[in-house]
């Protein structure tokens, strides 16, 4: 369902400013956490979560649409890791189970697994994507800033094409244009659209393309074993 809604709420000048630093600054911590690993990546993610967060608390004012979208982005995201991580060590034996092998395995033999399983089970990370990709419609359509409707795009070519490492460059561009959108973002009262369903067609159609990645996976994994 297609509603037309009109935003009724303002917010001052200074915490319009406020709420740029927090989305700009979470955003910067999560994307330097890509590059690092062990604790000071776990303190930067976090962190940066927690900023973009604060930023996202400060726009329910105008929508709360972003704030609950991004939360689902981070906790289906974490809980999709999660689960590949434990699978691809429980099935390269690095966590001996009744249904494993138990024995030495190298730190390559983990990581080929982990890359077989996120293969296999790629499409279920669209759910995460495809909130995020919720959330960016929302703030276009509050703001009207055209750089958001650009990040949604790359956004999705990001996820199509990160399997052949092609959507790392998509990504950064996109990461580019959501900056700018943040800085350019004014609050002002507009008429807005808004698809109200979750889960369209769209949706759909990038899950059955992405599908390809879990036939290739399963290739993989039997090549493997």
């Amino acid at each position: 369902m297609v509603m037309i809604v009109m935003t009724k709420n303002f917010i001052s000048i200074s915490t319009e400013n406020l709420m740029k630093i927090l989305l700009l600054s979470g955003l910067t911590l999560i994307l330097i956490s890509g590059f690092l690993s062990s604790t000071i990546m776990m303190v930067l993610f976090i962190s940066g979560v927690t900023l973009y967060l604060g930023g996202l608390v400060l726009f329910r004012k105008i929508d709360d649409k972003p704030l609950k979208y991004f939360t689902l982005a981070v906790t289906t995201e974490t809980v999709l890791l999660m689960f590949i991580t434990f699978l691809s060590r429980v099935m390269s034996g690095s966590i001996n189970l009744p249904i494993t092998v138990p024995g030495p395995i190298s730190h390559l033999e983990t990581m080929i697994m982990f890359t077989v399983i996120i293969l296999i089970f790629y499409p279920l990370l669209l759910i995460p994507v495809w909130f995020n990709v919720k959330m960016l419609d929302v703030l276009y359509n509050d703001t009207g800033i055209e750089d958001f409707k650009k990040t949604r795009s790359l956004l999705l070519l990001t996820y199509l094409t990160t399997p052949i490492v092609i959507g790392l460059v998509f990504g950064v561009i996109g990461l580019f244009y959501m900056y700018r959108g943040f800085v350019r973002m004014k609050i002002k009262p507009r008429e807005r659209e808004f698809n109200e369903k979750m889960f369209d067609s769209e949706f759909k159609k990038y899950s059955l393309i992405s599908a390809g990645y879990t036939l290739l996976g399963i290739m993989f994994l039997i090549a493997f074993i």
